[in-house]
């Protein structure tokens, strides 16, 4: 019986992670296996690292957004968590275009 090559998952989990290591930094990062990683954004979420001054007007404009506006369901304002969400949602979008488009 001829056992499978992971040769080309990790080849593959290689590029994904170097990625993924270009919008956040590798300590917020944590591998639960070859094929799946765990970001821990709340830091990026909460307050939007000046070194990221694109990200930092998209997230004030989207806060600016989200404050005007109000829920569908409720009709309240959206708290902070729903704003810090709203973030996470933005971020992690960018980081799956940026590993569809980058990685083969």
């Amino acid at each position: 019986e001829t056992k499978a090559s992971l040769r080309r998952y990790r080849e593959a989990s290689f590029e994904v992670m170097n990625v993924i290591r270009g919008f956040v930094p590798s300590r917020v990062i944590e591998r639960a296996s070859i094929d799946e990683v765990y970001i821990d954004a709340t830091e990026i979420v909460n307050e939007p690292s000046a070194e990221h001054a694109d990200e930092a007007a998209e997230f004030a404009d989207l806060r600016r957004k989200l404050t005007e506006s109000k829920t569908n369901i409720l009709g309240e304002e959206f708290s902070e968590h729903d704003i810090h969400l709203a973030r996470g949602v933005l971020l992690l979008s960018k980081i799956r275009t940026a590993v569809c488009d980058q990685t083969s």
